[in-house]
């Protein structure tokens, strides 16, 4: 199922898929649909700071119904769980839909997270979970490096921190490695003081291969032949790496949705020389 979580997250939106609701579509009322009847989207995003390892860690969600979007009456509120203490997520509107949001600085982060929508008039649903990915490090290259392409590529590395993924029993192994994904975005400006340039732009590649390596193929990011740019040189090059996983464990109680957790690292700055 298509995740439909709308967030100001660069990085779950082009995870994700994010959907925007049409102009002409009406905010519905939770009120106006019973627990069963609810399509409820939790996620969960880590970002660590380079520079003093603090944990922001983001948490949203929204909810359906008939395919449209709630808001949440004052009857019904959502929480995630942070340190066996009930958090309210705020609400905030994007795009017309009702998004619900929080965002803590914390010292540990957790194997997984519990969501809990509690309601008044309808049975509540306290027990969907999103699990977080195992942490990791970019080692290299690093931030606010000169990176010397060869053939119009270079290595990009990985390394993996504190403990393994959270693991449910019960869970179908296969299905627990599908949900599985790791991918990288690419964020360039390579006018190099020529603002006639139009070589500045985005690539994305999902699907990496979460092995702790990956080769960074400069001719697909931009789009050319070796040989064939005029580039040299690239000032600005940004990489955005992102481990999730979208294994749902959805309270029962609910119609359905999904559960995503995501851990995101930056290097940040890079200078890229030698392109061909």
């Amino acid at each position: 199922m298509p995740f439909k979580l709308i967030t100001t997250s660069v990085c779950l939106a082009l995870l994700l898929g994010c959907v925007e609701k049409e102009d002409e579509e009406e905010l519905k009322t939770s009120s106006d649909f019973a627990t069963s009847e609810i399509e409820a989207h939790f996620a969960v995003e880590v970002m660590v700071d380079e520079l003093t390892a603090e944990n922001t860690v983001h948490f949203y969600a929204n909810f359906y119904g008939n395919g449209q979007a709630l808001e949440l009456t004052a009857e019904d509120e959502v929480f995630a769980v942070i340190n066996s203490t009930s958090e309210p997520l705020l609400s905030e509107e994007a795009t017309g839909v009702a998004n619900y949001r929080l965002v803590e600085t914390l010292d540990a982060v957790g194997p997984h997270y519990i969501f809990e929508l509690s309601r008044v008039e309808q049975a509540s649903a306290p027990s969907s979970m999103v699990i977080i990915p195992q942490a990791f490090q970019p080692t290299e290259p690093v931030s606010y490096t000169t990176v010397i392409a060869v053939d119009n590529t270079f290595p990009l590395k990985w390394l993996n921190v504190g403990v393994v993924d959270a693991v449910d029993s019960e869970a179908d192994p296969e299905a627990a490695l599908d949900s599985k994904q790791f991918t990288l975005r690419y964020d360039y400006d390579c006018r190099n003081g020529n603002s006639n340039s139009t070589a500045v732009g985005s690539y994305v590649e999902k699907f990496i291969e979460d092995n702790g390596e990956h080769t960074v193929k400069l001719n697909k990011v931009f789009g050319i032949q070796s040989g064939d740019s005029s580039f040299g040189r690239c000032e600005r090059f940004d990489i955005t790496l992102i481990r999730s996983d979208s294994n749902d464990r959805l309270d029962p109680s609910l119609q359905g949705g999904s559960t995503v957790g995501a851990q995101v690292r930056y290097i940040r700055e890079l200078t890229i020389e030698d392109i061909l």
